[in-house]
């Protein structure tokens, strides 16, 4: 299954030197708990200073979402 992110990679690669102008479109709750999912544990904190274990996938997706 070939994601939206996935999709703009192949063609950022394709076509270097085109300018990509908006992405928010690719970028939904699925997408988010994928990334998150993919983070390593017990690496550095964030600029928010939380770890990823604590955050938690819902608490993640929530604050982004609500931006």
């Amino acid at each position: 299954m070939v994601t939206k992110l996935t999709r703009i990679t192949e063609l950022a690669k394709q076509r270097p030197r085109v300018k990509l102008q908006t992405l928010i479109h690719a970028i939904d709750e699925e997408s988010l708990k994928a990334a998150h999912s993919a983070l390593s544990t017990g690496k550095a904190v964030g600029v928010d200073a939380v770890r990823k274990e604590k955050y938690g996938e819902q608490q993640c997706c929530e604050s982004i979402l609500k931006s």
